[in-house]
């Protein structure tokens, strides 16, 4: 019979040993990984929880804390439990359920995750949010993201098709640059016009490239040597995720995006199993940005949902919870 589960907190002198385990994890990506979540510094107060039986680490949790609430994760795209790929779901009840009385008995007042997209997991990992609803859990956020199953690949929206076909006309060149310079600064124009700044500096990205050369790569489209359009993307083992899209005036006459994404989409990543473009959607899923959306659209993604979870933690009755299994 198993022993118990300990839980430990996550110190320094655990990153190798944690790094190892995202990659043998079935719902782990390089987000998760250690350099990833701490490149922010000291914006966040870490608590990642390191979860063992019989002195085997079973499962990890990226977290941190604000408010006396626990967040997975405040400073990543998302969180929860990661686990090993071997895991039953009444191993992994176990598991859930000794994290949530952990999380409890340090006083917390609410967990909240924002969950890893299904497209994500290498193997289902949909045991999470049955655990999560069945201990009370609530949804505190809805967001879209755009998916192409490469697969299956829909045919493109007649507009832009004829975009591309635009594009093609005008001698563009398409290039991979290892250098953020002038994209960023490109970005960061763009994003200014609407309010906002990239969520990463370009002191961050740089840092976060140096880390994970080859899961964060930087695709352009120029002409004469004139920077048009780019953007950049997040590469996991399953998918391709665009994170930030940029182009200039000029770039959008000629229809570089358009471009850039036909040869991301039919080249690059045609044997990746998701090319995902990003979040359509603003505050917290309140909002939907239509337009965004038909673009995206345009190009045969349809959407995946990835929600955000809430859970009361001092309310939490452990025995109401083991009642799920007969």
């Amino acid at each position: 019979m198993a022993g118990a589960i300990d839980i430990s907190k996550y110190t320094a002198a655990k990153k190798n040993e944690w790094d190892q385990f995202i990659d043998h994890s079935k719902n782990g990506t390089f987000h998760l990984k250690r350099d990833f979540v701490e490149y922010h510094g000291d914006k966040f107060l870490d608590l990642s929880l390191m979860c063992y039986q019989d002195k085997n680490l079973v499962a990890v949790l990226p977290g941190t804390v604000r408010n006396n609430n626990y967040y997975s994760h405040l400073g990543l795209t998302y969180g929860g439990v990661v686990v090993k790929r071997d895991v039953y779901l009444s191993h992994y009840i176990d598991i859930f359920s000794s994290l949530i009385l952990y999380l409890k008995k340090q006083g917390f007042g609410c967990l909240s995750v924002k969950t890893i997209p299904a497209s994500y997991a290498l193997i289902s990992n949909d045991d999470f949010l049955f655990c999560m609803f069945r201990a009370g859990a609530s949804i505190s956020r809805t967001d879209l993201l755009p998916h192409i199953k490469m697969a299956e690949r829909l045919s493109y929206q007649s507009r832009r098709k004829r975009a591309i076909k635009k594009a093609l006309a005008s001698n563009l060149e398409f290039a991979e640059n290892t250098n953020f310079t002038n994209y960023w600064m490109i970005l960061g124009e763009l994003l200014k016009d609407h309010g906002t700044l990239p969520v990463h500096s370009l002191e961050e990205i740089t840092y976060l490239h140096r880390h994970f050369p080859k899961s964060i790569r930087l695709f352009e489209v120029s002409q004469n040597d004139q920077l048009l359009a780019g953007v950049l993307i997040f590469e996991t083992d399953r998918v391709a995720r665009a994170q930030y899209i940029a182009s200039t005036r000029e770039g959008k006459i000629v229809g570089a995006l358009d471009y850039l994404f036909d040869v991301l989409i039919d080249q690059v990543y045609v044997d990746k199993e998701w090319f995902e473009f990003g979040t359509t959607t603003l505050n917290g899923g309140k909002k939907l940005n239509l337009g965004l959306s038909d673009q995206k659209e345009g190009f045969g993604a349809r959407t995946i949902l990835q929600l955000g979870l809430e859970l009361d933690l001092q309310n939490y009755d452990e025995q109401t919870f083991k009642k799920i299994v007969e």
